[in-house]
């Protein structure tokens, strides 16, 4: 007996120091793991900033658990995504008998961050908004990647759409001219359009420097226009102008001159109507709240801009000049009238009618979305 109790006791007291210990591992773990998940998810607040990801993420590990060693931080997903790892050591206690000395844990965790869109026209590639009027998709158009949709009826004479082609009430392609489809989707759901006054008040800025009408209406020559500024009056640019930073007109804007008649470096908001008389290149926003025409050579911009193009009241009206284009053009209660010659449009055209649409054309999404588009309401969430 003494022997069968030596025995089952070594075996009793090795079991124990083996719940103990793993008790102790299964806390720290568990403290490490918090840590870890604490850490990302405030990083991610910070991103795409990943310099700032950093230094947060590791204090919010440490702060968690201080005894965190071997912190690893890495990014992903365009500087959306945060991943975090460390590892924990504490001394064993009864299981040093089997000659284990320490007790070691590792965690891991990865964030995200993302930005709510507007949705709703902004998920397609081509929008009409009118009630039982067609879209009509003819000349040359090549192919649409992405989804259409008309609150009256779509009709597609050529050309290749990749996803859905959803109108409320019929839907027809003309398969005899090769027009083809991902789905159809006759009487599809009416969608309103959307408001679009928070967008450009969180573009424009807040205060301005006011300027007299005749400061840009008087001189003949080309004219270099900085800051931000606030015109009251209509505003007739004779000859040409560059315009670096945020420009807000309560009235009308004419601008005249040989090609480029402006050069936008900035975000511009005219309450009237807009008119460029010849070659415009944008590199940011252009709001109105009447009509905006770009006549002459038409709309030009450099590979890396957003543009958006928004008539809160009225029509667009744009020539194309160039062959790519990355934008939205946006008209809730006009019609939108785009001309040009293959062209390929990275974003959407979206528009109570469209009458219009460039000769050759290749519409494709925007690669990581506009950022002009996104509603400002941050999430943060563990995805790992």
């Amino acid at each position: 007996m003494i022997v069968l109790i030596a025995v089952l006791l070594s075996a009793l007291l090795g079991f124990s120091a083996l719940a103990v210990d793993t008790s102790i591992l299964y806390m720290q773990d568990a403290e490490l793991q918090n840590a870890v998940d604490a850490g990302v998810l405030a990083g991610a607040w910070e991103l795409p900033d990943t310099t700032k990801a950093t230094n947060v993420c590791r204090q919010f590990i440490l702060d968690n658990c201080a005894d965190a060693t071997n912190i690893t931080i890495t990014f992903e997903g365009s500087n959306m995504v945060i991943n975090a790892s460390a590892q924990v050591s504490s001394q064993a206690l009864f299981s040093q008998i089997f000659g284990n000395e320490t007790l070691d844990g590792k965690a891991g965790a990865s964030a995200q961050k993302t930005t709510s869109s507007l949705g709703g026209p902004f998920q397609y590639r081509l929008f009409s908004g009118k009630k039982n009027q067609q879209l009509f998709i003819g000349g040359n158009t090549r192919d649409i990647d992405g989804d259409i949709h008309s609150n009256g009826s779509v009709h597609v004479d050529k050309g290749v759409i990749t996803g859905a082609v959803e109108g409320c009430t019929t839907v027809y392609l003309n398969h005899w001219n090769g027009a083809k489809a991902g789905s159809q989707v006759p009487n599809a759901p009416f969608i309103d359009m959307i408001d679009f006054t928070a967008v450009v008040d969180d573009i424009m800025p807040d205060t301005y420097t006011t300027v007299s009408a005749s400061t840009y209406n008087d001189p003949w020559w080309l004219q270099n226009i900085s800051g931000d500024i606030y015109v009251n009056g209509n505003v007739n640019i004779k000859n040409q102008c560059t315009i670096t930073g945020n420009m807000y007109i309560n009235g009308n804007l004419n601008i005249t001159g040989g090609p480029p008649v402006c050069v936008l470096n900035g975000n511009l908001y005219v309450t009237g109507t807009i008119t460029f008389g010849n070659t415009t290149q944008v590199n940011g926003c252009v709001f109105a709240g009447g009509n905006i025409r770009f006549t002459g050579g038409g709309l030009y911009q450099t590979s890396t801009a957003q543009v958006c193009v928004y008539s809160q009241n009225g029509d667009i009206n744009i020539d194309a000049s160039c062959s790519e284009v990355h934008g939205i053009v946006y008209a809730p209660k006009g019609n939108v009238y785009i001309c040009g010659n293959s062209v390929t449009y990275y974003g959407s055209i979206i528009a109570n009618t469209i009458s219009g649409v460039p000769n050759t054309l290749t519409m494709k999404p925007q690669p990581g979305g506009f950022d002009f588009l996104n509603s400002g309401a941050d999430e943060v969430k563990l995805i790992r």
